[in-house]
């Protein structure tokens, strides 16, 4: 556990954490086991004083989502899985509820700033129409 002063925040790395099983929901309709999101519940209790019955504090978050795959070719899909929810998700609302559908300029700035955290540097204006005619068949 490590506690980062300037940011005010607290991380915890798992190392050795393993999912022994899981209980999938059944299919719906066309639906792969890429776009099933779970999430982890972490939960605690403290006590802030000198006697137990002071202050005590318990507290829970739960995780981004999760997608749980079985092999390495469903990892791309599992990946956009996650960045859709992340990306589009609205704050307050039901855990992993997002928009099936989104307007082109919402989804090719997404699309900018991953490929700009992955290279150090954004989409061109070429790379984004080739992608709108890759998708929406545009010339």
């Amino acid at each position: 556990m490590e506690f980062h002063q300037q940011k005010g925040e607290l991380s915890i790395e798992f190392r050795n954490m393993i999912l022994k099983s899981i209980k999938r929901a059944e299919k719906r309709g066309t639906e792969a086991v890429t776009e099933e999101k779970f999430c982890i519940l972490f939960q605690s209790s403290f006590h802030l004083g000198m006697t137990v019955n002071e202050l005590q504090f318990e507290v829970w978050t739960i995780s981004l989502p999760v997608v749980v795959t079985v092999h390495g070719n469903q990892e791309c899909n599992a990946v956009a899985t996650v960045l859709w929810d992340n990306q589009f998700s609205e704050p307050g609302r039901m855990p992993f509820a997002v928009p099936d559908q989104v307007q082109w300029s919402e989804l090719v700035h997404m699309l900018d700033v991953k490929f700009r955290s992955l290279t150090e540097r954004g989409l061109t204006q070429e790379n984004k129409q080739y992608l709108a005619t890759k998708l929406f068949g545009m010339c």
